[in-house]
Parts: structure tokens; C-alpha cells; sequence
């Protein structure tokens, strides 16, 4: 293929860059200006319900209008205002910040997965595949620059260069997007020697985008998790639970809230000990390389469940890890933090991608209600995280977390029973 039929996937990387930084920068500037584990929760929660709502309106919304281009450049000037909001220092526009984030990165990522999918029918797993990889290094890259900044520049001139990204964006994106539209149709009808036979094409597409989307999800369609806090659900159409699936819903939803719970407060927790904002974003990058580095192998298409139930297996662990923390004295704490950031990282990538091949085993609409109920789960977690904080502490909240953890992963094992 042609390097200039790549262009468009540079389109994903400002988007990933952003939002390394910002939706840490949510839980940080919330606890600078003396926000509570609650309102921690609540920050982390909106987040998650802008994610999930974000989720199921913009697929259905970009997929019948197809203005593809339209969406991502509007996408990103909506998420420059959502994300220049944060500079206020105020809790409720950190709040509706929080939750604008998430809300409008889905309709530049959908529109940008739609647009591949639209232009790029024959090679879509290759091209797919090529933009996760491109936005999960761009994620890597923004932790770098969030490590650097973080103790090197005012929040309002980190903000304000966040911003001008985003809108640096909307002309990388007529410049990548709107040019490959011209060069394609250009092709297309230089090949097929007529519009007819391009109109013929599109309509083929339409009728194939369905069957395509196992395909893409096989090919790695993922979000870094980027510290283990967000996590972007694939869409798909659900159409109705059978009663034999209840159990391993149920599951799901534990597993997630048990994410939901620790991963909302950690950084909270790494504040209080007393370690500064670059260090929360060197944590975060090391678990997101690490992430980035077993996407490729962590696959199991013979028994995803199996592997999936391991690497939970290696995150109850790291939980339980956690409590350590109030037992060895500062600053050895960070050999603690390290050791469950390099857990969390590792084990990311088989914890999804074998739940998504899992899911696929039983139909695709498996896939649409197990990232459901995990986003519930998370929401769920983020929003009780703040109580549980103040009624029983950080290390009780690890071990209940853990307890959580093990009970949602022996439900969904034997779910399959």
C-alpha cells in the first residue's frame, strides 16, 4: 500500500495525545483545588457516563448521516472548548469538563473508524489495525509530555497548549481527511472508468458494514487504558439478553467495578503519600507501554476465557499489593506503585481483548453487552469509590476491591459451565 494511504490515521494521534494528559489532569486538578475521594468519584463517574453515553449515540448518529469528516472536525473543536474548560479551576466545569472529554472523544474515534470504513473496504483490518497501533503510541507519547509538564508549566499555559492541539487538529484534519476523499474518489473512478461502478462500490459497502465489524475487533480495535482509568467500548447493535447470559453480566459488572473502585482513587492515594504529578504520569506511561507492547500477543482465540480469567487472577494480586502501601515508608512506596502499574499494564490487554474474542464466540451482540455491563461496572465503581474512601480508607477499599475482583471472575468462569 502507498504511505500517502496512511495519512488519514495520523488524524487519531492529537486526539490520544490529549487525552493522556486531560483525563488525568481531570482527577488532578480536583484534588489541587481540595476536592474529596467523592468528588474524585463523581469526576472519574461523569467521565465514564459521558464514555458510555457517548458510546451509544454518536455510532448511530455518524452511521446514518456519514459526514464523517464533519464529525471529527467538530469533534475536536467541541473537545478544545471541553477541554479549556478545565482551566477555570472550578469543581462543576471540572465536573462537566470531565464528562465532555469522554462525550465528544467517541465522535471523532467513531468518526474516524466509519470514514476507514466507508474508504477503505478492502484492506479495513489492516487499516484499523494500523490506526490503533499509531493512537496507542500517540497515548504513550502524551504521558511523556504529561510527565514533563506536569512540574514543568502552569496548569493554565499545560491547558492552553492542550487546547491549541485540538485545534491545530481540525487543520491536520482537512489537510489528511478532505485531500485522501479527492485522491480516493479520484482513484476509483480512474479505475472503474465511470461514477456508475463507484456508486455500485458504495452501496456494496453499506450492505458489508455489518459482517465487517467482527473483523475490525479481531484486528485489535482497543483505547490504552492509559493508567488503567478509561476504557472505550467497542459499539455494536444489541438486540436482547438470554437468561443463560445473566450470570456472566453479572460478572462483568463486578470485575469492572472493582477497576472502577481502585483505579478512581489511586492517584488520590499517590497524593496523599506525598509524590508529585510526574510521577502519576510516569506510572501511567510505564503501564501503558507495557499495554501497547502485549496487544499483539495477548490473544487467545482456542480459550480467550481462560486467559482472560489469568490475567484477573494476576490483578487480584496486584490489588492486594496495594495495601503494602501503608506498611513501608516513603519514598520505597514507589516500588510498590511500580510493581502494580507493571501488573496493570501487562495484564490490560489479555483482560480485554480476550473478553472481546470471548464475547464474539456467542455472536456479536455479545460483544455490545459485555462492554455495557463493563462500563456500568466502572461507573458504578468511580461513583462508590469516594464513600467507601471515607468510611473504611484506601486499604480496606484495595482488599474489597480484590474480593470483587475474584468473585466477578468466578462467576464468569463458570458462567461458561
Amino acid at each position: 500500500m502507498r504511505l500517502s494511504r496512511y495519512r488519514p490515521l495520523f488524524t487519531i494521534s492529537p486526539l490520544k495525545l490529549v487525552g493522556a494528559v486531560a483525563t488525568t489532569l481531570v482527577i488532578l486538578i480536583t484534588i489541587n483545588i481540595g476536592g474529596s475521594s467523592r468528588d474524585v468519584g463523581l469526576a472519574v463517574g461523569l467521565s465514564f457516563l459521558g464514555n458510555l453515553i457517548g458510546v451509544l449515540i454518536w455510532p448511530n448518529i455518524m452511521g446514518k448521516k456519514g459526514n464523517y469528516v464533519g464529525g471529527i472536525i467538530s469533534g475536536y473543536l467541541l473537545l478544545s472548548i471541553s477541554v479549556a474548560l478545565l482551566a477555570t479551576e472550578t469543581l462543576l466545569n471540572i465536573l462537566i469538563s470531565s464528562f465532555l472529554i469522554t462525550f465528544f472523544t467517541n465522535l471523532i474515534y467513531f468518526s474516524l473508524l466509519y470514514f476507514l470504513v466507508d474508504n477503505y473496504t478492502e484492506n479495513i483490518d489492516e487499516m484499523v489495525g494500523s490506526m490503533e497501533s499509531i493512537g496507542g503510541w500517540s497515548w504513550v507519547a502524551g504521558l511523556l509530555f504529561g510527565f514533563y509538564a506536569s512540574n514543568t508549566l502552569p496548569l493554565r499555559i499545560l491547558i492552553s497548549i492542550l487546547t491549541a492541539i485540538l485545534i491545530i487538529a481540525v487543520v491536520i484534519s482537512i489537510i489528511l481527511l478532505v485531500t485522501g476523499i479527492k485522491e480516493r474518489i479520484k482513484t476509483m473512478v480512474d479505475e472503474e472508468e465511470g461514477v456508475l461502478p463507484l456508486l455500485d462500490r458504495g452501496l456494496e459497502k453499506v450492505i458489508d458494514f455489518e459482517e465487517r465489524i467482527p473483523s475490525i475487533l479481531f484486528s485489535g480495535i482497543h483505547v490504552i487504558f492509559g493508567g488503567s482509568l478509561f476504557y472505550s467500548p467497542v459499539y455494536l447493535k444489541v438486540k436482547g439478553i438470554g437468561r443463560d447470559r445473566i450470570m456472566l453480566y453479572l460478572g462483568i459488572t463486578l470485575i469492572f467495578i472493582s477497576f472502577g473502585n481502585v483505579y478512581t482513587q489511586l492517584i488520590k492515594h499517590i497524593k496523599d503519600i506525598g509524590y508529585p504529578d510526574s510521577t502519576i504520569y510516569f506510572l501511567a506511561l510505564l503501564s501503558s507501554v507495557l499495554s501497547a507492547l502485549t496487544y499483539l500477543v495477548a490473544g487467545d482465540k482456542s480459550n480467550p476465557l481462560k486467559k482472560f480469567v489469568r490475567a484477573g487472577s494476576i490483578r487480584v494480586s496486584a490489588f492486594i499489593t496495594l495495601t503494602l502501601l501503608t506498611l513501608v515508608a516513603y519514598p520505597l512506596q514507589i516500588i510498590v506503585l511500580a510493581i502494580f502499574y507493571i501488573l496493570s499494564g501487562f495484564t490490560w490487554a489479555y483482560l480485554i481483548v480476550n473478553l472481546n474474542l470471548y464475547a464474539l464466540k456467542h455472536g456479536k451482540s455479545e460483544i455490545g453487552f459485555t462492554n455495557f455491563f463493563g462500563n456500568i461496572g466502572l461507573l458504578t465503581g468511580a461513583v462508590s469509590s469516594g464513600l467507601i474512601i471515607q468510611l473504611i480508607g484506601f486499604e480496606l477499599l484495595y482488599i474489597i476491591s480484590a474480593l470483587l475482583l475474584s468473585i466477578g471472575l468466578l462467576i464468569t468462569y463458570y458462567s461458561n459451565k
